[in-house]
Formats: structure tokens, sequence, C-alpha cells
């Protein structure tokens, strides 16, 4: 039957009995289709710079990719629109600088074809190119569409023709997505090709751009520039996620103060808050910048219990694994189109739980290239980044020791280095009260990282560090940076650190000088990490850094202080809860308590001294034979 019926229309045709109706399109999928818009133009120029022609421009590829740069086309002014072999619209963009700019050229694909034109005399046109923006957020670049459009080039007649279809509503199970943040969420237009992965994986999405160049968090915040843009996206719908991005010049406590005006919104619209860990646009500090996101953007997420995508690992995975793919821009500051993918896949995998590898959806992307992009992001949620950082940990004679200095209080000598801003300062201006930054678990990458906690001395004078561990510890090793090289700050490898111990806070023992296996120069910063190790446990409660500057102005620029530490335990016998040297009353009063749920052990040795038996844990067993023992009962 379907067989006879394309047999009539043939011959219809044939004889021209049958004229193709308005908006009939043939040769982009099989039958034809009629689309809400089919609309044409002339071209006023083929293969031309844009400003001899006024007008609309066409570039044709042929069976190889052809790349055109701005420099000789002149697409300062012109929007463009790229489509592939088989005639559907692959990106959109506009404005391309000649130097210095995002993106430099645009790559029309083997077989397809490219346009450009003015805004002005094109309003139809600009129209369709609205369409096909979705509402993404571009500036001076190209990006991967979503949104299915067909262009024909018509060389003989000189003309173009464009057929599209109006938008159509997501579907009412669509998860909602707002995105707040700047270039390295927009750029490429990363939300869309996340929605279009997803879309691929079966899973509806809808995305909104709330976006700004250069943007930081805090310009989102109550009484920043962009309050309002942040409240009426809140405003004009439910979203189930809210994706957070911060400047990369970015710090934990900029970030936690913009934190705390966002987050309680993002949840009062009903929405989760998650973190997008940007990646770095300097691959020479590749590793540092790597540490430094990674712990900025897993503290925030561990503020407020809520998951992070690890893009930034992801990069590094790229870059060590895959080298030639490129994910930078002309830039060499923003992500490429390539970037964009691996940004989008990562985002996939930490938001939805949907693994990018194997996804049909490549934006474009060669498939070799696309699914090496896949690796590396699942790869960065599969296998979870831990580089060396205060809030690391290792094990050695058999016992686990961790970074036991890090949220704990303690006191500085020198003269405190004040900023309004509290940039490199360690005391707050306002309050005057320490910022708790030599122990917060970040460590600055470079010596203009607000991690800093400056300390000017003087001559002569060590500038100390003493920290209140606030319980005995078995200490192994110790670490800490400092900074210098520039602004007048001295060489930090002519410094000497030393580390002192001390049981009471009052007697201390010098228990050795840490050491820099090397020094790494990041800009005009020089850096270096100090660490010891013992080769035994030393017992004590407080630790003193003493950070010797060789030349004036004598500034302790540094940014941690790390203690490596292990549960200690004195010589007790079992039943001895209180160390008073003797099992007694008053050790079998605690076990009671303990086993009645009247009274909780304070340490897990403690606990441990409880259970005499070595059974399962503290309970009436125990009871019984420390009574036993106390009153001379076994």
């Amino acid at each position: 039957m379907a067989r006879d019926l394309k047999k009539s229309l043939a011959v219809l045709l044939c004889f021209g009995l049958l004229v193709p109706a308005v908006g009939m399109q043939s040769g982009y999928g099989g039958f034809a289709k009629t689309y809400a818009h089919n609309l044409s133009w002339d071209v006023k120029g083929v293969e031309c710079a844009t400003t001899a022609a006024d007008g609309l421009v066409v570039y044709q590829a042929g069976t190889e990719a052809r790349r055109l740069y701005s420099k000789d086309y002149k697409f300062r002014n012109s929007y463009l629109m790229v489509f592939g072999k088989g005639g559907r619209l692959e990106e959109i963009g506009s404005h391309l600088l000649e130097e210095n700019g995002v993106q430099l050229s645009v790559t029309v694909p083997a077989g397809g074809f490219m346009i450009a034109f003015p805004y002005a005399g094109y309003t139809d046109l600009y129209q369709a190119f609205t369409v096909a923006q979705e509402g993404a957020m571009y500036y001076n670049h190209t990006f991967t569409v979503g949104y299915e459009m067909f262009g024909e080039y018509d060389a003989k007649k000189k003309t173009f023709a464009l057929r599209y279809d109006d938008p159509v509503p997501a579907p009412a199970d669509a998860v909602q997505f707002l995105f707040i943040g700047n270039s390295t969420t927009y750029v490429n237009a990363c939300p869309i090709k996340f929605r279009e992965l997803a879309k691929a994986a079966g899973k509806p999405v809808e995305v909104t751009y709330c976006t700004e160049g250069s943007a930081y968090l805090e310009y989102f915040a109550e009484g920043g520039q962009y309050d309002a843009r942040f409240k009426a996206a809140l405003k004009k719908r439910r979203y189930d996620y809210v994706v957070l991005q911060d400047a990369a010049g970015a710090d934990y406590t900029k970030a936690s103060k913009a934190l705390k005006s966002l987050i309680p919104q993002i949840r009062e619209n009903g929405a989760t808050p998650v973190f997008y860990m940007r990646y770095y646009s300097d691959k020479s500090s590749c590793y540092e910048l790597t540490e430094k996101y990674f712990s900025l953007y897993e503290a925030l997420a561990r503020d407020y219990n809520t998951v992070y995508a690890p893009v930034v690992v992801a990069f590094l995975r790229c870059q060590e694994h895959y080298p030639d793919i490129n994910l930078y821009a002309d830039d060499y500051s923003h992500h490429s189109k390539e970037g964009s993918y691996l940004i989008a896949c990562t985002w996939l995998y930490a938001f939805l739980g949907i693994s990018p590898v194997g996804n049909a959806y490549t934006a474009g992307l060669d498939a070799q290239t696309a699914a090496a992009l896949q690796e590396c992001a699942a790869s960065s949620i599969e296998e979870p980044y831990r580089e060396s950082s205060p809030t690391s940990s290792f094990t050695e004679d058999g016992k686990e020791y961790t970074n036991v200095a890090l949220g704990k209080s303690y006191t500085r000598t020198g003269s405190p280095y004040t900023r309004e801003d509290n940039m490199w300062s360690d005391t707050d201006s306002a309050t005057g009260k320490s910022l708790g930054k030599m122990t917060d678990g970040f460590s600055a990458a470079a010596g203009d990282d607000n991690a800093i906690a400056a300390y000017k001395g003087s001559e002569g004078a060590p500038t100390d560090v003493l920290i209140d561990l606030e319980t005995p510890y078995g200490l192994r090793a110790f670490e800490t940076d400092l900074f210098g090289g520039t602004w007048g700050i001295a060489d930090p490898s002519k410094a000497v650190i030393t580390v002192s111990l001390s049981a009471d806070g009052e007697t201390f023992a010098k228990v050795g000088e840490l050491v820099c296996a090397s020094f790494k120069t990041n800009g005009s910063w020089t850096s270096g990490k100090f660490s010891l190790h013992l080769a035994e446990d030393f017992v004590a409660r407080y630790v003193r850094f003493s950070y010797r500057i060789a030349a004036s102005p004598y500034f302790c620029w540094t940014s941690e202080a790390v203690v490596y530490g292990t549960e200690w335990e004195p010589d007790y016998d079992p039943g001895d809860i209180n160390g008073s040297g003797e099992v007694n009353a008053l050790d079998y009063l605690i076990v009671k308590k303990t086993v009645l749920k009247t009274y909780t052990p304070r340490s897990k040795p403690e606990e441990r001294r409880m259970n005499v038996n070595g059974d399962a844990g503290v309970n009436l067993l125990d009871c019984r034979r420390i009574k036993q023992i106390c009153f001379g009962q076994g």
C-alpha cells in the first residue's frame, strides 16, 4: 500500500499535477516536512569579507572542514550560522574579533556552509538566530546549538533558505537547572550541551542562564550589581538545582560570604544548590590550581551538604592522558568546544548520576575525541582526586596520622598585616579577631591568593604560630608553606622554619627544622612547601612553628600550618579509666553510667579502657568485671 502511494505521488509530480506545498523540505531525513517558518533571502556576497558585501555572505566547505579567520573575513559586526553537510544548523555566534578575542576563527564542517549577516535589514533572520540561541549567553564566540533548523544555499539563484518550527515547551517532568556564574559557565554553551547529553540519556532537562562575564558570586548576592537579576530568575520558576560557579580569584572567605545570601534564597525556591568546580586557565600551574579549586569547592560543598562537579580534575586527567586534545579557546583562558563538552559530561555524572561514557550526543566532535572526553569526565567522578593537602592523611607503623591542627585555635607573634577587604590578612579589619587561616585547611596556590595569612616580624626575631591541639597527640610530621620574591617580600628560600613541641604550653623542645625539597615559580611569586618528618611519635599538645625571615620587611607570607598526629593513649591498665594508676570505685561508676547511657566516653582511648574483656563494646560484662577488680573480688 505504501509502495503504491509513493508511486502515485511520483507520477503526479512528474506530470506537474502536484506542486510541493510552501514550507515543504526535502533532503533532510527522508519524507518532506512542513515547517512553521519557511524563509529565504538573497545572498549579497560569496567568499568575501563581510565589509565588501553589505548583507548576507555565504562561505562553503568542500570535502574537508574549512577554518575561517575573522582577520580575513571581518566577522566583528556579523552574526554567524554554520550548517552541516545535511543542512542542519550546528553552530551559531557573532562578533568574532580579529585579535585578542576568546575565539578568532570558526570552522565549517566538510560539505557544509556558513552564513554571515548584519542585524540591519535582517530582523526576521535575527529572530530565527535568537530562537536557535535558546537563551544561551555568549560573547565574541560561537557555540554548538541543540535547536533543529535547516538551511539551504542555492548557488545558481544566489539565495539562502531557512526552515524551522516554533519552540515547544519542555516536558512537565524536565529537571530544571539554573546556572549562576560567568564565562567559565556560558562560553560554548556548556548548559545546552549538558541538556543534550541528558536528553540523549533519556533524561529531560531544561536550563536557564543567570551569568555575566567576569562575575563573582558576590555580584549576585544581596546588594550586588546582579542581585535583581538573580532574584528575577528565581521568581521565574521553581528549579530543581542551582549550579554555582565563582570567579578564578575567588577564595573561601569571599565565596562563603556570598553564599550566606544566595543559599537561603535558593532553598526558599525549593532548589538544591550544587557547585561547579571550575577548571584552571593556566596550564603551567595546573597542579597548584587543581589543588586550589578542589580544596575550595570541596569545602563549600561540605559546608552546605551538597555535591560538586570536579571539572578541574577532569581537565587535569585529560591533560595528562590526552595532551593532543585542546581544551582551550584562542585566548588560552576560556574553554574550547572540546573543553565545553568535557564540562557538560562532568555535570551529567555529578548532578544527575548518569555516566557520560557511550552517550550518543557528541556536539559535533569526532567519535574518538568525544569518547576520550567522556572517559575523563567519568574518571573525575569514579576515581576521586586526592592530592597531598592539609586535610590528607598517611599510615605509618600501623597507625593513621591526620591533620590534628585542622580547625584548632592559635596565637601569633608579629604585627598583623591588615586590609579592609582582609586580603592576605589573618586579622579581621572590623573586629580585630583572627580569621583562622593558618588552620582552616586551605593552602594558597600563589602569593596573591586570599588564603595567605601574613604577619610582619622584625629583624632577628621569628614570627611564631603557637597551636593548641586541645589534647595530647602522638605527633609525627609537620608542614607549612612560605611565599615571596615580589613586592619586597623576602625570598622564601632564605628563610629558616623550626618546630618546637610542649605538653603544657610552657616548656618547649625543638624537634627539628623544616626542609623544602624544591621551590616553585608561579608568575612573579616564588613558593616553597616545607616539611619535617620524625622517626617516632613525640607526645605533645602544643605546637610552635617559628618562621625566621632573612630580609626586610620580614613579612611571614604563609597560608597553612599542618600537624600530623595520631591518638595517644597512656599506659593505663584496663579498667583504669581516669588514669589514677589503679582501678577504683570512680572507674566503676564511670563504666556503670556508660552502660546506663547517662555518660558518653570523651575519647576512643577512654572507651577502650572501659572494654576490659575486649569484646564488641562497653557492656554489663565490663561493668561486672571492673566491680570485681576494684572491690577485690577477682
